[in-house]
């Protein structure tokens, strides 16, 4: 049970480092902002995570090329540092996408962010599902100055290779969550988030709940940099997670 435990702790921050990808760090939600044609971003973080005793730590590396001013592309390179077996320590599942803002008026903007999840990490060792999975997320940002509202409603199909995770784990994930970010001054960004997901474990129909504070800290116009704190909000989701992230943007 201690193995599964350990297992399922591992594969659920996998998850998360996919969901919030491409995200504003440390929010799992994500907006409809894009980089504009030609612009490049490069985002590194670094999360602690704390559950039942059990700590992890994983970062991800996210590079992101505008097309044009609508559309974004990224790849995502997440990783495990330290899970509760230093044997499930490696390259997670990498993710490629797509973002397309198609709507934007009148300070409400919409936009679609398809996903795909190659299986690049051990399964074996928990650090991926070993078959491709595929995501999709529908996303709203309403500015309500000195706030700005961002939603999330994304639907996850994670394909397992493992026979135990086919019996296991849930097939479809759908997710739903809410962020705010309050603009203090023009350098520091207050942000809050909110959301629940179906549990991993088909064996669990409580769905998991969690919020995230933090701020994000604009060193000038291409610099950011940020800390959060995530809290589990039922028994179900992880407990806590301390997260630190660096943005870099260019052309």
């Amino acid at each position: 049970m201690k193995c599964l435990s350990q297992h399922l702790l591992v594969l659920s921050v996998s998850c998360l480092i996919s969901i919030a990808a491409n995200a504003a760090h440390p929010l799992v939600t994500d907006d409809t902002q894009t980089q504009g044609s030609n612009g490049n971003q490069i985002e590194l973080n670094i999360d602690w995570t704390k559950d039942a005793g059990q700590r992890a730590r994983t970062s991800a590396l996210t590079y992101t090329r505008g097309l044009n001013d609508t559309t974004d592309v990224f790849l995502n390179i997440p990783n495990t540092w330290k899970a509760p077996d230093s044997s499930n320590s490696g390259l997670n599942d990498l993710g490629l996408g797509v973002k397309w803002r198609f709507f934007d008026q009148k300070g409400i903007s919409l936009g679609l962010k398809p996903e795909w999840t190659l299986a690049t990490g051990d399964e074996n060792r928990g650090l991926g599902n070993g078959k491709d999975s595929y995501a999709l997320t529908f996303i709203a940002e309403i500015e309500t100055k000195p706030l700005v509202w961002i939603i999330n409603l994304n639907q996850r199909e994670n394909r397992y290779k493992q026979p135990t995770d086919q019996e296991n784990m849930r097939r479809t994930i759908r997710q739903l969550s809410v962020g705010a970010i309050a603009s203090i001054n023009e350098q520091l960004n207050l942000v809050f988030d909110l959301g629940q997901a179906d549990a991993e474990d088909r064996a669990i129909n409580k769905k998991p709940r969690f919020g995230i504070i933090g701020m994000i800290y604009a060193v000038n116009e291409d610099l950011d940099l940020d800390i959060g704190y995530k809290k589990g909000l039922n028994a179900i989701e992880t407990d806590q997670q301390w997260g630190v992230g660096v943005t870099w943007r260019f052309r």
